[in-house]
């Protein structure tokens, strides 16, 4: 079965003005709204139900009740259009039906507008030019959009931002992860450094307390060595000056002896 399809690329012909890509056979001639006596159009799909076929008025936006693409095929839709009565003359449904039509275009048009402002279209007033005059009341140009065709472009808008969002959230786990490695690799390195400064800290107290007790082994020896040298028992000359002599050698050895210690740190 062949489908009738929107030159425009609209999801609906209801809310468009062009013809159908073909024409319609005898048995699938619709006869104009009952409504409003405007030209009434095949859907393929009815926007709010899928799979479902439909006729709607272009004009004023009257629909037959959507019937199953499968079941049912475009003659037989025409026909159950076709036997829709016309409204009833003074039975104030003209009017009302006219209310009605109002009411559509502007809600249509306030859709179009906060979308449009919400998309970034141009506001007529930033146009001096082509429409001198024009103030922040006359809102936005959104061009041949109408609501279904501006609703379309917002929801795939939305859908790129959502998949943009993911996008940032996934580099943002990425990046905590890495700081993550990257504080637990600092932190690991500051708690080596600070076991080797630890380490060459008692290292150094050692040194310097081994430094510290030969200097006062030395002292020790300065004032002990003279009075032991001087003693009976042992079998060195009696003389002073040789006996300070050996003292000061013993001094001088331990001395030596320190600086080496102190060296090997």
């Amino acid at each position: 079965m062949a489908e009738t399809k929107c030159k425009r690329g609209f999801q609906s012909h209801v809310m468009c003005d062009c013809e159908p890509t073909h024409p319609l056979t005898p048995r699938e001639k619709l006869k104009p709204c009952p409504f409003c006596g405007g030209e009434a159009m095949f859907e393929a799909e009815h926007p709010m139900y899928e799979g479902r076929m439909f006729v709607g008025c272009k004009d004023c936006c009257a629909e037959a009740e959507p019937l199953a693409s499968d079941q049912y095929t475009k003659a037989e839709q025409a026909e159950a259009w076709n036997r829709r009565t016309a409204l009833a003359s003074g039975s104030g449904d003209h009017a009302e039906l006219a209310r009605l039509k109002a009411a559509m275009s502007k809600s249509n048009d306030e859709i179009c507008q906060s979308l449009g402002k919400a998309l970034g279209y141009p506001w007529f007033k930033d146009d001096q030019r082509n429409f001198p005059g024009a103030t922040e009341e006359n809102g936005v140009c959104v061009g041949e959009h109408v609501a279904e065709s501006i609703a379309d472009e917002a929801a795939s808008r939305i859908s790129a931002l959502l998949a943009e969002n993911a996008a940032l959230r996934s580099n943002l786990t990425k990046t905590e992860r890495d700081y993550t490695e990257l504080r637990d690799s600092y932190d690991a390195i500051v708690n080596k450094l600070g076991i080797e400064r630890a380490h060459g800290s008692r290292e150094t107290k050692r040194a310097t307390e081994a430094e510290r007790n030969l200097a006062e082994a030395v002292g020790l020896l300065e004032e002990i060595l003279p009075p032991v040298l001087c003693g009976e028992s042992w079998d060195l000359p009696d003389d002073d000056v040789s006996h300070q002599r050996m003292s000061f050698g013993w001094v001088k050895k331990a001395r030596t002896f320190l600086s080496k210690e102190a060296e090997r740190g």
